[in-house]
C-alpha cells in the first residue's frame, strides 16, 4: 500500500488556514481496490489522488507541526514489518521531521497549524489490517522510504501571476510512499522474487548507461565519468579472455593481475590487432623517382603480340606478368644498382636494363597470395634439404606448411586460416634480400640477359628497374595487408577460449615472430648498406633501427599473449598425454606427434633445439639467419 501527503484540490472557507489530506491510494497491496474520494461524489479529479471535498471536511481539526510528523510517522511505522523496525522508524521520523520541517519554516512561517484528515485514512488503514490479518499474510517491506519531488512549474506559475499557496506548494513538493508486497514466489504482477534478498528481480540492461551516456554526449558541460572511479579506458588480455571487469589505472597493472604472481608481469591490454604503427612504405617511396622517369606509355599495337614473361624468386613457383613499354626521360636513370642478394656485399656492381613497366591489372591480391603459399612450401623444402642449422624452425614451419596442404580434414587442426596468413607473410619477408626476383623465360623479348659476374648474381637475368621496383612495392603492401588480418584473426582466436585453436595460435605466433625476425634483419641490412652512402640512400624519415624497434614491440605483445593463453607456463611443460591437454591439439594424431617430438627433444641431454634457442644473435651481413629466435624463442621461456 502507498500513504501519500497531498493536497486537496480546493480551499473552502479557510482563508488563512492550509488543510492537506493524507489520501489511501487506489489500489491496496493485495491488489483489489480501495474506495477513493473521486468514486465516492462522482466528481473527476484532475492531479491523481487528489481528494475531493464531501462531508469529512466537517471532521478535519488543527494540528501543529510536530503532530503532523508523529502522524506521519505512527501511519507509516505502524504497516512496517521488517528485520529492524527500530532502523526503520529512525528513518521514517528522520525523513518526515526535516521535510516537513524545511518545508514550514520556508514557506508557510506565518501559520503554525495544518489540518489533517483522520476518518478516510483511520478507515482505510483498519480496513487494510484486517484483509492482511485475515489473510494470515505476513507483510515485508521490498523498498526503503522514498521521498520524492514533484515539481509542477511552481516558479512559472509565480512569474505568470497566479498565486501558489503554501499548502499548494507543499502537497507538491513532497510525496512520501512505502511500497509493501506480500512473501511469495513472485511479486507485483507475477514477478519472481530473488531467494537470497527477497526482493524483485531485475535484468540488467545497458539502457540507463547508454541513455546517461546519451545524455552527456548531447550536454555542453561533461559530467563526471560514472563507475568506479578506478575503472580503466581498456581491459587487459586477462580479463578480458575471463570475460570480467578490468579496474585499475591506465598506467599500471589491474587490480586482478597485480593480485597474482603469474599475471603480474603479463597484464597488457587486450587489443593488439593495430600494433603496427610505422607502415612498410620504403619501396613505396623510392619507386617515386623512377615513375617520374616515364615520359609516356607506348600505345599498345593491336597486332602485336602482348608481352609475357615468367619470373621468380629463385625457386619453382613462378609468376607469369604481362609488360608494357614506356619512353623514359633519362636512359641512365634505368641501370641497376646491384647490392641485394647474399654475396653482394659493398661491391656495388651495375647492370643495364630497358624501359618496361608492369601493364595494369596484371598482379592481384589473389596472384599474390597464390604466389606467396607456393613460395612458402619451397622454401621449405629446400632448407630441409640443404640446411643443417635451425632444426626447430624447420621443423615448425614444415609441420605447419603440411597442414594447410593435408586433404585429411581429421589430421588438420582448427583455425589453419591464421597459419595460411601467417605463411604467406613469413614467404614475403625473403623476396626483399634473401631471394631477389629474377627472368625465368621470356628476357629476351624485353632485351634482357643472364648477367656475367662472380658469385651470387652470375647467369641471373635480372628484371627492368621499374618493374622490379614495381614488384617490392605491391609485395610490400600486400605483406602490411597480410600482418593485420594475421593480428586480428590471431587476436580473435584467442579471446574465442576454443580449446582446439591452441596449435594454430602456436604455429601463428611462431611464424609471425620470425617473420619479424627476418623483417628486422632486413632493416638491419638496408642500415649496413646505406650506412655510409648520404641521406638519399635511405629514402625514409624514419630510420631502420626504429622499424627494428618497432618488430621488437610488437614481438613483445605476440609472446605475452601466449604465455596468457598458457597460463604463464611454456607448452614444453605441458602434459600432452592428458586427454584434456590434447583438446588443444583437436584431436589430430598428427599435431600430437609434432608436439611430443618437440617436448622429447627439450628433454633430452643432447637436444639440438635447446641449443639453438640458447645460442646469442647477432647480425652478419652475409648470413640472413643470423638473427634468427631473437624472438621466437620468447614462446618457450618460462
Amino acid at each position: 500500500m502507498a500513504v501519500r501527503l497531498d493536497s486537496s484540490g480546493e480551499n473552502e472557507g479557510h482563508s488563512g488556514q492550509y488543510p492537506v489530506e493524507l489520501t489511501p491510494p487506489h489500489t491496496s497491496s493485495v491488489g483489489e481496490p480501495t474506495p477513493t474520494s473521486e468514486e465516492s461524489d462522482g466528481s473527476p479529479n484532475p492531479i491523481g489522488c487528489q481528494g475531493g471535498n464531501d462531508s469529512s471536511n466537517n471532521n478535519i481539526t488543527n494540528a501543529p507541526t510536530e503532530e503532523l510528523v508523529s502522524a506521519i510517522e505512527d501511519a507509516v511505522s505502524s504497516h512496517i514489518k521488517t528485520t529492524s523496525p527500530l532502523a526503520t522508524c529512525k528513518t521514517v521520523q528522520a525523513i518526515a521531521k526535516n521535510n516537513i520541517a524545511r518545508l514550514t519554516e520556508e514557506d508557510i512561517p506565518s501559520h503554525r497549524g495544518l489540518e489533517l484528515r483522520w476518518n478516510d485514512m483511520n478507515a482505510c488503514l483498519t480496513q487494510e489490517d484486517a484483509r492482511l490479518t485475515g489473510s494470515r499474510i505476513p507483510i515485508q517491506s521490498r523498498e526503503p522510504l522514498r521521498i520524492v519531488r514533484r515539481d509542477i512549474g511552481i516558479d512559472y506559475l509565480h512569474r505568470e501571476g497566479y498565486p501558489i499557496t503554501a499548502r499548494e506548494r507543499l502537497g507538491n513538493s513532497l510525496d512520501i510512499s512505502l511500497r509493501i508486497s506480500t512473501e511469495g514466489p513472485s511479486g507485483p504482477s507475477g514477478i519472481p522474487l530473488s531467494p537470497k534478498t527477497g526482493r524483485v528481480r531485475k535484468k540488467r540492461t545497458g539502457s540507463a548507461r547508454r541513455q546517461q551516456s546519451s545524455r552527456d554526449a548531447n550536454s555542453d558541460v561533461q559530467g563526471p565519468r560514472r563507475g568506479r572511479p578506478s575503472e580503466r579506458g581498456f581491459s587487459c588480455s586477462r580479463c578480458a579472455i575471463a570475460k570480467k571487469r578490468c579496474v585499475g589505472d591506465d598506467i599500471n597493472c589491474c587490480d586482478a593481475c597485480l593480485k597474482s604472481p603469474i599475471y603480474r608481469h603479463l597484464c597488457i591490454k587486450a587489443d593488439f590487432k593495430d600494433s603496427r604503427l610505422l607502415p612498410h612504405a620504403l619501396y613505396a617511396t623510392r619507386i617515386s623517382t623512377l615513375i617520374g622517369n616515364v615520359a609516356e606509355f607506348t600505345p599498345p599495337n593491336p597486332t602485336s603480340v602482348p608481352i609475357r614473361i615468367a619470373i621468380s624468386n629463385g625457386f619453382d613457383s613462378q609468376l607469369d606478368i604481362e609488360l608494357r613499354r614506356y619512353v623514359a626521360l633519362d636512359d641512365d636513370a634505368l641501370t641497376h644498382t646491384i647490392f641485394r642478394g647474399l654475396d653482394a656485399g659493398m661491391e656495388y656492381p651495375t647492370a643495364r636494363s630497358t624501359p618496361f613497366a608492369l601493364k595494369e591489372g596484371t598482379l592481384t591480391r589473389e596472384k599474390i597470395d597464390v604466389y606467396c603459399e607456393k613460395l612458402a612450401s619451397d622454401m621449405i623444402l629446400r632448407e630441409l634439404k640443404i640446411s643443417t642449422r635451425n632444426s626447430l624452425l624447420n621443423h615448425i614451419i614444415a609441420f605447419a606448411v603440411t597442414q594447410i596442404n593435408n586433404e585429411d580434414v581429421k589430421a588438420r587442426v582448427e583455425g589453419l586460416e591464421i597459419v595460411r596468413l601467417a605463411l604467406r607473410f613469413w614467404a614475403i619477408q625473403a623476396i626483399f634480400f634473401t631471394y631477389p626476383w629474377r627472368i625465368e623465360k621470356g628476357g629476351h623479348l624485353i632485351g634482357m640477359f643472364p648477367l656475367q659476374l662472380r658469385g651470387y648474381w652470375n647467369g641471373i637475368t635480372l628484371l627492368p628497374r621499374l618493374v622490379n621496383q614495381e614488384l617490392d612495392r605491391a609485395f610490400e603492401t600486400r605483406m602490411d595487408e597480410i600482418e593485420k588480418e594475421v593480428l586480428e584473426k590471431l587476436q580473435a582466436a584467442i579471446f574465442k577460449r576454443h580449446r582446439d585453436y591452441w596449435c594454430s595460435i602456436f604455429l601463428s605466433s611462431f611464424i609471425l615472430l620470425h617473420s619479424l625476425e627476418r623483417d628486422t634483419w632486413n632493416m638491419s641490412a638496408w642500415d649496413y648498406e646505406t650506412r655510409g652512402r648520404g641521406p638519399a640512400a635511405w629514402p625514409l624519415r624514419r630510420t631502420p633501427s626504429e622499424y627494428c624497434a618497432q618488430n621488437k614491440y610488437i614481438a613483445d605483445i605476440i609472446a605475452t599473449h601466449f604465455k596468457i593463453v598458457n597460463q604463464g607456463s611454456s607448452p614444453l611443460k605441458q602434459n600432452w598425454k592428458k586427454p584434456l591437454n590434447q583438446q588443444l591439439l583437436s584431436d589430430s594424431l598428427p599435431a600430437r606427434m609434432f608436439i611430443l617430438s618437440i617436448q622429447s627433444d627439450f628433454n633430452s641431454s643432447t637436444s639440438n633445439y635447446k641449443s639453438e634457442l640458447e645460442q646469442p644473435a647477432k647480425f652478419a651481413r652475409s648470413d640472413a639467419q643470423s638473427l634468427n629466435y631473437i624472438y621466437t624463442k620468447m614462446l618457450f621461456a618460462e
